[in-house]
């Protein structure tokens, strides 16, 4: 398989949670790994449907500790920011690529798919030959011009 999305893993918690799969051996799966971790919080001596606390052992700095252990500490938080602004840089970097109309003056047609509801910021900027990033800015935009007392009130009551 090349560059497409593995197969769902059915009849594993992995298939439930990650892939999001609600068939009935996925389904299964999650019951029992659920009723085990019940168990294993009972014999912790944690109250009804609490967790115990989390051990010291945070990987504090890290994505993991910042998502899977919910740590908010500034290492793992600076850690998070870091893997965004990466993984942002990386998306407008190819977007910038496809975006056949980067820095041109927006057309009212061009707004008007911009405004779609039904659209996605990506698939309007595919559409537009855009990057996502000034699609979303221009929806922003429009929704100031927009609102009671934005601009484009203001412009109408100078004319």
């Amino acid at each position: 398989m090349s560059g497409g999305m593995k197969p769902i893993p059915h009849g594993t918690r992995n298939g439930y949670s990650h892939y999001g799969c609600r068939c009935d051996e996925c389904s299964e799966a999650n019951s029992e790994w659920r009723k085990a971790q019940r168990a294993r919080w009972r014999a912790a001596g944690c109250a009804p449907g609490k967790a115990p606390p989390r051990s010291t052992a945070v990987p504090h700095g890290t994505i993991s500790g910042y998502t899977y252990w919910n740590c908010r500490c500034e290492p793992c938080a600076r850690a998070m920011r870091a893997d965004t602004a990466k993984r942002q840089a990386a998306n407008n970097a190819e977007a910038l690529q496809k975006a056949s109309r980067h820095g041109r003056e927006w057309t009212v047609p061009e707004m008007e798919v911009a405004s779609r509801a039904d659209l996605t910021a990506r698939q309007a900027a595919e559409l537009l030959g855009r990057s996502v990033y000034s699609v979303q800015n221009m929806r922003v935009a429009m929704k100031r011009v927009d609102a009671p007392g934005g601009a484009g009130e203001a412009q109408e009551a100078r004319q």
